[in-house]
């Protein structure tokens, strides 16, 4: 998986979703994963029309920032339970012309 960053990762774990109505007219909706890179010394590549800033931070700095949504503390207070994790189920159907597929349970 390539993020939105430029890091090489793969998915670990779900451990969060969001979702929300904006000015009752738009669906707003987001899943969080956590996720493992597939590589060290990664160069995080900011793109600025997705995100602000990008930096590498432990999860006992990311949960102290000031500056993050609420949910992200909270998410960080339950992933501690685990959270969703990735199976294989196999393919679901070639009709359907997956290129990867993963089930979240």
């Amino acid at each position: 998986m390539l993020e939105e960053t430029g890091i090489i990762a793969e998915v670990k774990n779900v451990i969060g979703v969001r979702t929300g109505v904006i000015g009752s007219e738009i669906s707003d909706n987001m899943i969080i994963f956590a996720l493992t890179c597939k590589q060290t010394e990664q160069i995080i590549k900011v793109q600025e029309k997705e995100i602000e800033e990008a930096k590498w931070m432990s999860v006992a700095a990311l949960k102290n920032e000031v500056k993050i949504s609420q949910i992200i503390p909270a998410m960080i207070e339950k992933y501690g339970a685990g959270g969703l994790t990735q199976h294989s189920l196999g393919n679901p159907g070639d009709h359907f012309n997956y290129t990867a597929y993963h089930l979240f349970l």
